[in-house]
C-alpha cells in the first residue's frame, strides 16, 4: 500500500515525557465514520494532520511521514456538515503540519472485525493488530469495529497511548 486514504492525526501533539506524541493514519471505507472520529478527536485536544488525503513519504531515518497538501490545509470534510475550517473551530494547536506515522487504525463493521473462535480469546486481550507496509516500511495497524465516534476517540486515545508506552518499555 502506498499512500492509503485516511485521516492522519496526532495524539497528545504537545509531547510531553507522560505523554509522548503519536501519529496516527486512519482509514476504512468511506461514510464508516473516520471523519466524526477525528472531531471527536480534535473535541480532546488532539490535532489533524490532514484530512482524506495525507501526502505519507519515507525519510532518509526509515521512518514514514505524513503531511497536509497545501490545497486543503486546516479543511476536514464531515458528512452532514461539508467542509470545516479546523484552525478557527479548534485554535492553531489543533493542526500540525508533519508527524511521523507510528501507527494505523482501521475501522471496520463490526461483522467484519470478529475473529475466528479460535484466536478470539488471544486477540480479546491483545487486541486485533496486524502490519501494514506502507512506503516498504512495517506499520502496525489496530483494526476496531466502528460505534459512536465519541467511544471510537476514547479507544483510539488510549491505543495510541498505550502504543506509545510500550515502546518507551522497548
Amino acid at each position: 500500500m502506498s499512500n492509503p486514504h485516511g485521516t492522519f492525526m496526532v495524539i497528545d501533539p504537545d509531547d510531553t515525557p507522560l505523554k509522548p506524541s503519536t501519529g496516527i493514519l486512519i482509514i476504512g471505507e468511506p461514510g464508516i465514520g473516520k471523519s466524526h472520529c477525528a472531531l471527536a478527536l480534535l473535541d480532546r485536544g488532539h490535532a489533524l494532520v490532514a484530512d482524506d488525503a495525507p501526502l505519507l513519504t519515507r525519510h532518509v531515518d526509515g521512518d514514514v511521514y505524513g503531511e497536509c497538501p497545501s490545497s486543503i490545509h486546516n479543511l476536514m470534510e464531515v458528512r452532514g456538515l461539508g467542509m470545516i475550517h479546523v484552525r478557527e473551530l479548534f485554535g492553531a494547536g489543533a493542526l500540525q503540519s508533519a508527524h511521523r506515522m507510528d501507527m494505523m487504525i482501521r475501522i471496520a463493521a463490526p461483522a467484519t472485525v470478529k475473529p475466528a473462535l479460535d484466536i478470539a480469546a488471544q486477540q480479546r486481550l491483545e487486541g486485533h493488530w496486524q502490519p501494514l507496509e506502507i512506503l516498504g516500511v512495517s506499520i502496525p495497524m489496530l483494526t476496531l469495529a466502528t460505534q459512536p465516534a465519541p467511544m471510537l476517540a476514547l479507544l483510539i486515545e488510549t491505543a495510541a497511548r498505550d502504543f506509545a508506552l510500550q515502546r518507551r518499555w522497548v
